[in-house]
């Protein structure tokens, strides 16, 4: 997450990160150099008026219980930083999956539909496996292409996907923090951090459900290390993020192949798919939607 997006009401879940990171001090000094970390507007708190000693004390406890609340939602498994570095450098041929997957989808579909293919990437995504993501997204633009709606049921779409999906077609902002930070990655976005099923497992949190204080958590700690190892936010996450689906892929024998190989070989056994990316790509614009 960009430094100009910390907010005052953030400082406690970032603060929380300061317990995971022995570097950053423990205690409320430490509280007081993450605050500092921060950057930004926020980065300013403990150095001027904006906050007192008192205020910094009340958002120190504040962290502090919501640290014990994740280390409680991992069953006491929350990963030290060390831990979290090897993970990132096992999986350090996946860092640049965001800038790649852009390219490929540039390539194949032409820079202004590429943009549309992103989001209803985005749209799809949720719980998905990647190949049942590449699946679902192929099909939103193929229907997008032929003027149709995205229906539920008949067409794989659930009730979630189908509103994502006519937002994203009609041009509409659509989607919550995991969305609108994997869209803004695949857009070119360096700092944003995507933090969804296989990050909350790199973590240890339990619930399915990630919530906005456990989001903005992970958000910052992987940020932290990007700038300590010299890389993006969204290289780290995707690192990460290689490594844990590649691991639980193989333990539930599950091969599906990357989305760089997904996307031409599922294209190429769609004659009909074929010729709506061409005409898209000759600008041939869209029928309107119903």
């Amino acid at each position: 997450m960009a430094a100009a997006e910390y907010r005052i009401d953030s400082v406690p879940a970032f603060g929380a990160f300061v317990y995971a990171d022995p570097l950053l001090g423990r205690g409320f000094r430490g509280a007081r150099r993450a605050v500092l970390v921060m950057g930004g507007a926020a980065g300013d708190l403990s150095r001027s008026s904006a906050i007192t000693t008192t205020q910094l004390q009340q958002l120190f406890n504040q962290a502090q219980k919501k640290y014990e609340g994740f280390v409680v939602a991992t069953g006491d498994q929350l990963p030290k930083t060390k831990r979290l570095l090897e993970m990132m450098q096992a999986g350090i041929d996946g860092k640049d999956w965001y800038a790649e997957t852009r390219q490929e989808l540039e390539k194949t579909f032409g820079p202004a539909n590429a943009r549309m293919m992103v989001k209803f990437l985005v749209a799809t995504s949720n719980n998905k496996t990647v190949a049942a993501n590449t699946t679902l997204a192929l099909k939103a633009f193929a229907r997008y292409r032929m003027g149709l709606p995205f229906e539920v049921g008949t067409t794989g779409f659930d009730t979630l996907q189908s509103q994502l999906l006519e937002k994203a077609a009609r041009g509409q902002e659509f989607g919550g923090l995991k969305q609108k930070s994997f869209e803004a990655n695949l857009f070119g976005d360096k700092e944003a951090v995507t933090v969804d099923t296989w990050i909350r497992r790199a973590f240890g949190f339990q619930a399915k459900t990630i919530t906005p204080a456990q989001y903005k958590f992970m958000d910052y700690r992987l940020t932290q290390i990007a700038r300590r190892v010299g890389m993006e936010p969204r290289q780290v996450q995707a690192a990460i993020w290689t490594v844990i689906k590649e691991a639980e892929q193989k333990n539930s024998g599950n091969t599906s192949l990357p989305f760089e190989k997904l996307l031409p070989k599922n294209i190429a056994a769609d004659p009909e798919m074929q010729e709506l990316i061409a005409n898209a790509k000759a600008g041939r614009p869209a029928p309107p939607r119903p």
